[in-house]
């Protein structure tokens, strides 16, 4: 992985988004989801995503969208 390269259309959080990959949601709403961590570190590891982002990295991350998260 590069910071680089172009945004992977197909990596983990997008294919949870589009539902190819099972999660357990802890909120949804049309900006944001959060679900639980498959292999969390503590007890209600919670990942938060932001939905319409393309961003690669934090550093690239829309700040509309990272206000939102």
């Amino acid at each position: 992985m590069t910071l680089h390269a172009p945004y992977d259309q197909d990596n983990i959080f997008a294919r949870i988004l589009r539902g190819d990959i099972p999660s357990v949601k802890v909120w949804e709403d049309e900006h944001i989801l959060a679900f639980m961590d498959v292999f969390p570190q503590s007890e209600g590891h919670v990942l938060v995503i932001a939905k319409q982002s393309t961003a690669r990295n934090l550093l690239e991350i829309e700040p509309e969208a990272l206000a939102r998260v």
